[in-house]
């Protein structure tokens, strides 16, 4: 079951815990009164204590609002956010794809490099999609980064190139270990790196929690097809808050 800490603008102390169910996905709901204007560190105390609540009731993970801003007194409570990256990853070729043409570079002329601490499924899987369509690739991971350069390199034919500087895009399949590009793309943790693009699913929408977050966790449950998550424009998004529609790119 998943925490959902849901922060109220009512007086009082008493936090209500109430299961709910979206889309398949158990939820306990939190209900935590804040005073608006209320000092700070109080209301981090309370959300902490719902954050044990919850994790007494079996809660592991949580998630919250669109811009839910007490992650640190959620994780001294004992839960932990939701992790985007195996989802962000297994898109990692489209996004790019995505991003290369809204910055006006053709994918046959691009650079893209691909960094982590090793060769994972989606590094690779995202090499591979990618090799045929762009002028190159730049892998950069230490573990299984050269086998995987040198079977490109005889798969396709590209020559192998070290440097990610010579990228126009860098995608990073782990936390990286010097500050990133402002261009570069950061496909891990419970707070990913999209740059100009967002991801959106219209079954992931539900008031009062990050969409994100409910993405992912219906990917990860199996619960949502990789045709069903729309990638659009970070304009396309803003405008789609402001006015409840949009128009979606569907090239996954």
């Amino acid at each position: 079951m998943i925490g959902w800490l849901l922060p109220e603008e009512r007086r009082g102390w008493r936090i209500r815990l109430e299961e709910d169910r979206t889309e398949g996905i158990r939820l306990l709901r939190a209900s935590i009164p804040l005073r608006p204007g209320g000092d700070k560190a109080i209301q981090a105390r309370q959300i902490a204590r719902a954050a044990l609540r919850l994790r007494g009731r079996g809660c592991r993970r949580a998630v919250a609002p669109p811009g839910f801003g007490q992650w640190d007194a959620v994780q001294a409570g004992g839960l932990a956010q939701v992790d985007l990256g195996p989802m962000c990853q297994s898109l990692a070729a489209p996004l790019a794809l995505r991003c290369l043409a809204l910055r006006g570079i053709p994918a046959d002329q691009a650079v893209v490099a691909l960094r982590g601490r090793r060769v994972n499924r989606w590094l690779f899987e995202t090499a591979g999609a990618l090799c045929p369509l762009v002028r190159n690739l730049v892998l950069a991971a230490d573990d299984g980064g050269e086998d995987l350069t040198r079977w490109l390199e005889g798969e396709y034919g590209l020559p192998g190139l070290r440097d990610p500087a010579q990228a126009h895009l860098c995608l990073h399949f782990s936390v990286p270990v010097q500050p990133p590009g402002k261009e570069d793309l950061v496909l891990c943790g419970p707070a990913p790196v999209l740059g100009p693009v967002a991801l959106r699913c219209r079954r992931a929408e539900h008031p009062g929690i990050d969409p994100l977050a409910l993405l992912g966790l219906l990917w990860e449950e199996g619960k949502v097809k990789r045709e069903e998550i729309e990638i659009i424009s970070n304009s396309s998004r803003e405008s789609l808050d402001r006015k409840g529609q949009t128009t979606y790119n569907r090239e996954l």
